[in-house]
Formats: structure tokens, sequence, C-alpha cells
């Protein structure tokens, strides 16, 4: 069993990463966080996620919950999933960004696409495209995973 967490898990990506992995045979939600409900159960917020109802939204504090999954998702607007990255690559645990943070691994690219300095440009050498048709052995073993983007995936495997 995999015990994952999701950080941003009542936005959109959040949501959607919440329903597909409660039906994963494989893995158990071991954290969901979000700033805005932090102590309000799940079915307080999106009762129609009856697999996850009883669990509790929580603050992200990185070394909570690098003590307590074996991966962790960070599904937070693009500028701030960057900091949390970081965070929680310092303690050794493998992280899937689902912002765009770490899709690219020059950081004047990113300044061009996003208008701002990634804060933490050492770290986009080290992470991983998460495009598993073209990097398969690549994200196997990576520790940051910059998971792609619908139009990206399509273009580049169209």
């Amino acid at each position: 069993m995999i015990y994952a967490g999701i950080m941003g898990a009542t936005g959109y990506a959040g949501l959607e990463l919440c329903r597909i992995l409660s039906d994963h045979p494989f893995v158990t939600i071991e954290k969901l966080g979000s700033t805005s409900y932090a102590g309000q159960t799940v079915e307080s917020v999106y009762p129609q996620l009856t697999a996850l109802r009883d669990k509790v939204y929580e603050e992200m504090d990185p070394q909570t919950w690098t003590d307590a999954c074996d991966v962790i998702f960070t599904c937070l607007p693009h500028g701030v999933s960057a900091d949390t990255v970081a965070k929680l690559a310092a303690h050794g645990n493998p992280v899937i960004d689902l912002s765009g943070d770490y899709r690219y691994d020059d950081p004047a690219v990113y300044a061009e696409w996003y208008g701002i300095d990634h804060p933490h440009p050492d770290l986009l050498a080290e992470a991983v495209y998460g495009l598993t048709e073209l990097y398969r052995d690549q994200v196997k073993s990576a520790q940051i995973i910059g998971n792609p983007g619908c139009y990206t995936t399509c273009s580049i495997l169209g």
C-alpha cells in the first residue's frame, strides 16, 4: 500500500486527484491539506467524496506530512508550490507537483512563461517531467516530478 498526501486538496486539481486516488486499490490517502478548510471534514466541504467523508483537512506542515506519507502531491498554484515542494523534497519523499513550477528545467524558460523567477532554480535541474510515455524510467526514481499539463501532453504525444 502507498500512503499519499494531497496538499491543496480542495481546489479543482486536488479534488479530482482525491476522487481518482480514493478508488485506487493500492493507495491510501493519508493526509488532505487545505488552508481554507483546515479542521473541517471532507463531508462538510465535499459531501460527494463519500470514500473520504471522515477525513479532516489539515494544515500543510512538511515534517508531519513526510513522516506520514510515502508520496505527496502538491495541487497548489504556481509560484506557491515551488517553495512547498522545496521544503518537502528536503525530507527525501517523492513529490509530484501538479502546478507548473517543476515542468521546466531551465529557469529562464520558467520566467518567460510564468512572469516570475523560480525561487529554487537548483531544483529545476533535479525535477523530472512526469510524462511517463517519454520519461518512465526517470519518473520511477525521481524525487521531484513535474506533472505535465493536458495541453502539452496532447501536443507532445500527438
